[in-house]
């Protein structure tokens, strides 16, 4: 079965690989695009809610929300009406929530402020971007109001659309914590990224291919270090959604690749965004990801 120790194991490691590239290309704080959850129209606020399923002894299923299922995470977005995320909210289970982050935008749609607090409404810390077009640049610096101190957390050259190619990343100290590298397509979505040590030896690399409609097909990241690399592969049959979706792991260390794969079937509201995604491995249903999503 799909949740026996061994395929754990493989989750484990490309849960791992999933957060290690995330933290070490987000400026400081992931905030995820409407994009990103697949969805379309002029979306207001999406609560998504991913829960392992199973089946007791009376063959009645049992659902229990968890943190996330691979890409589907359990969080609350509010969007502006130019479809930026200006609320995020990152949930542990159903109603108890890890962090906020409130975002603020300029006039070019550019993200200038984030403020994260914790569950207690308690600021953590605040981020600060700052462009200069002219020179095509952005630096970000960071505030703990606990201390009272900002550091510089980030600086990068920039397109025309003020998004990073080459970025320096800090540790509070003013030491280099890496180097990042990025190349978009002409919508503006990220082909490729690669992550740095201070040495300039590559740490991770991540390639992405996208449908018309900007929604990911393929995606392949790769740590150098850990010798690991994780393949997702997307299928879009006659659904305007993933169908399919197979995981190929690899470890140098294994004789041959590790595939979990998991077929999707879905449930739409009137404005043709899905708001309950049944997932099945080996044909039993493993997990369900619902959605509330309010428009415009």
């Amino acid at each position: 079965p799909i949740f026996a120790p061994i395929k754990q194991i493989i989750m484990k490691y490309i849960y791992t690989l999933i957060a290690l590239l995330t933290a070490t290309n987000t400026f400081g704080q992931n905030i995820f695009s409407l994009k990103e959850l697949f969805l379309k129209g002029n979306v207001k606020s999406v609560r998504v809610i991913p829960y392992q399923v199973k089946e007791n002894k009376k063959h009645r299923i049992q659902k229990t929300a968890v943190k996330k299922f691979y890409y589907d995470e359990n969080l609350f977005l509010l969007a502006n009406e130019q479809g930026y995320v200006v609320q995020q909210i990152m949930f542990a289970d159903r109603d108890v929530f890890n962090l906020k982050t409130e975002v603020t935008y300029d006039d070019n749609n550019r993200e200038t402020n984030l403020k994260v607090y914790d569950e207690t409404d308690t600021l953590l810390r605040e981020y600060t971007l700052t462009y200069d077009d002219k020179e095509k640049k952005m630096q970000k610096t960071v505030y703990f109001p606990k201390t009272g101190k900002e550091y510089l957390v980030l600086s990068s050259d920039t397109n025309k659309r003020s998004y990073p190619t080459y970025a320096t990343y800090y540790n509070t100290d003013e030491s280099i914590k890496n180097y990042s590298s990025y190349k978009y397509d002409k919508r503006d979505n990220q082909l490729e990224t690669k992550v740095y040590n201070p040495d300039k030896s590559i740490k991770y690399t991540k390639k992405t291919k996208y449908n018309k409609n900007g929604f990911v097909t393929h995606q392949i990241t790769k740590s150098n270090e850990k010798n690991k690399s994780l393949e997702t592969v997307y299928t879009y049959k006659k659904e305007p959604f993933p169908t399919e979706m197979l995981l190929i792991f690899e470890k140098k260390t294994h004789n041959k690749a590790k595939k979990i794969n998991y077929t999707f079937s879905y449930q739409y509201d009137e404005k043709g965004n899905w708001i309950e995604k049944k997932c099945f491995s080996e044909g039993k249903l493993v997990y369900i990801v619902e959605r509330e999503i309010t428009y415009y």
